[in-house]
């Protein structure tokens, strides 16, 4: 009697709930339950081939991009090495002249023409947009870009002892500086950062930096005037490189840095030995962002996107 029940009880569990019935243990092509385990397990399948698919698309495409890059940097590790001599030469050929010029007299606050406040010639604002727009607009002129880079769009002030950058977001003292005069130019000397500036006296509002091409300070205040018909130029000076911007978290660079000589080819148009002196920079300081905007722009000129992508994304 009591197993008659159970029978009983099992088969209305089956009429109630048709899952119950349905479910495969075995495969059986008359229970509609197999068919949907089957159905289930098969677009489980595909699903998983088709993630397997991406992953292995996505490594092999890194793998191409890491090996365009290793090349990429073996080939420019001749133009690597020579920009690193050049720039062992001209680092000891700067601190060669700066300690000349430390052993003079110091030039005296009354007959010193940098003292006061001073911007580019033709720059009356900050440009508008943010640090990354600004710093790829600069690569459209070389010459008014590194001028940009080293004095920033803001005001740059020498006083005796010290100098400092002002903008919209206040003063910024830049450390102590001291000043020479050496075959009628005017030297500034920092303590840290940039070894020195020299200064063409074009007149008592006008200055010509002799080692950044057309960067030209005039006296904030003065009445304008026209420019000469010939600026002063050192004709032996070789082209400078920038260095960080005046209100910039970090210090200033030296003028003949990768970065720099990066940004003047590029300026240029000169993309390959540009990108040579950025991935130079990159080693230096890998976490200089203003490297990457550089690098970034650069790829993308030599058609590079994967790496442009990766060196945008570094710069943010």
């Amino acid at each position: 009697m009591k197993l008659y029940r159970w029978l009983v009880v099992i088969a209305l569990a089956g009429i109630a709930c048709p899952a119950f019935g349905q479910y495969c243990g075995q495969w059986d092509p008359n229970n509609p339950g197999c068919w949907e385990q089957r159905r289930e397990e098969e677009e489980g399948r595909r699903k998983a081939e088709e993630e397997k698919r991406e992953r292995d698309e996505e490594y092999s495409e890194q793998l191409e991009r890491d090996a365009k890059s290793a090349e990429e940097w073996r080939r420019s590790e001749p133009q690597r090495l020579e920009a690193a001599r050049q720039n062992a030469e001209t680092d000891v050929a700067l601190k060669a002249l700066r300690a000349q010029l430390l052993a003079m007299p110091p030039l005296p606050p009354d007959r010193n023409p940098l003292l006061g406040r001073w911007r580019i010639a033709g720059s009356g604002h900050a440009p508008a947009g943010d640090d990354w727009s600004q710093l790829l607009g600069m690569t459209a002129n070389p010459g008014t870009a590194m001028c940009a880079i080293v004095f920033g769009e803001g005001v740059t002030e020498f006083l005796p002892g010290s100098w400092a950058s002002i903008d919209s977001l206040g003063n910024d003292s830049l450390g102590a500086i001291q000043y020479r005069l050496h075959d009628s130019r005017a030297y500034a000397l920092p303590d840290q950062g940039l070894p020195l500036l020299g200064f063409e006296i074009v007149d008592r509002n006008r200055i010509q930096e002799v080692r950044l091409p057309d960067c030209v300070l005039v006296r904030v205040g003065a009445q304008p005037t026209a420019a000469p018909a010939t600026q002063a130029a050192n004709p032996t000076a070789g082209a400078a490189t920038p260095v960080a911007p005046a209100r910039s978290a970090r210090n200033p660079i030296d003028p003949n840095s990768p970065l720099g000589r990066g940004v003047r080819f590029q300026g240029e148009k000169d993309f390959q030995p540009a990108l040579q002196q950025l991935l130079v920079a990159e080693q230096s300081d890998p976490n200089d962002p203003r490297v990457y905007v550089y690098l970034a722009d650069t790829y993308r000129w030599l058609g590079m996107n994967a790496e442009a992508d990766q060196a945008a994304a570094r710069a943010e």
